[in-house]
């Protein structure tokens, strides 16, 4: 991603900078901090490329559900290489997550995307209103938050 003035812009991704955020990606998650389990229904806001949501759809398996969203298309391009039935890819910006009901995830996660979402607060507050009472909710930065939803 360029930074013009000081502001990182999520217009100037191309097809050669989302093919070197996937091979620079790894594995994020050693361990399950989200706590998910078989049948959990997960949005990753910021998925990128895909490989942590990637992660969690295997965690979650056959009976649950993951939803990736990012705001930048040739990352969701690399990102629906990985789709299957219970993983899928939208292009979407974290400040604006209407399209889902409210209380539909029992886990929602951020991992390292504040960073180049300017309405950083009207992102914290839609998030909430997405994850079920009691759900799981992670924003991973240069500081680290989780905490449990609560109704």
């Amino acid at each position: 991603m360029s930074q013009l003035g000081g502001v990182i812009s999520l217009a100037k991704d191309t097809p050669v900078l989302a093919h070197a955020y996937e091979q620079a990606g790894v594995l994020q998650f050693h361990h399950d901090p989200l706590a998910l389990k078989a049948g959990d229904h997960v949005l990753d806001i910021g998925a990128g490329t895909g490989r942590l949501t990637e992660f969690a759809a295997g965690l979650v398996g056959p009976t649950g559900r993951v939803i990736g969203i990012d705001p930048l298309e040739y990352r969701i391009e690399i990102a629906r290489l990985r789709q299957s039935k219970t993983l899928t890819f939208e292009t979407g910006r974290a400040e604006d997550l209407s399209r889902f009901g409210a209380g539909t995830f029992d886990a929602v996660y951020l991992n390292s995307v504040l960073h180049g979402a300017v309405p950083a607060l009207r992102i914290c507050a839609q998030t909430p209103r997405s994850g079920k009472p009691a759900g799981a909710f992670r924003l991973t930065s240069s500081h680290t938050c989780s905490s449990r939803l609560s109704t």
